[in-house]
């Protein structure tokens, strides 16, 4: 049960650090505050869901698994 409970978290926790780049940024020019790229896009941030998305490969078929590392990276 215990991995199981891992990989929901880990999946949790990926599926909300790529909505927050795409919502981040049209919240921040709705509101007018600035937007500090370094938080969600900066290489520590890129790095946590790199590892987030390596835990949940398995989920993923290859394409989809490669589209979304790349977008990463890029």
């Amino acid at each position: 049960m215990a991995p199981q409970a891992t990989s929901l978290a880990d999946g949790y926790q990926l599926g909300k650090g790529f909505a927050e780049i795409y919502w981040v940024p049209k919240t921040s020019v709705d509101s007018g505050a600035d937007v500090i790229w370094t938080a969600v896009l900066g290489a520590k941030r890129g790095r946590l869901l790199q590892r987030l998305l390596n835990r949940c490969e398995s989920c993923y078929d290859s394409i989809s698994f490669h589209a979304l590392s790349f977008s990463l990276w890029a």
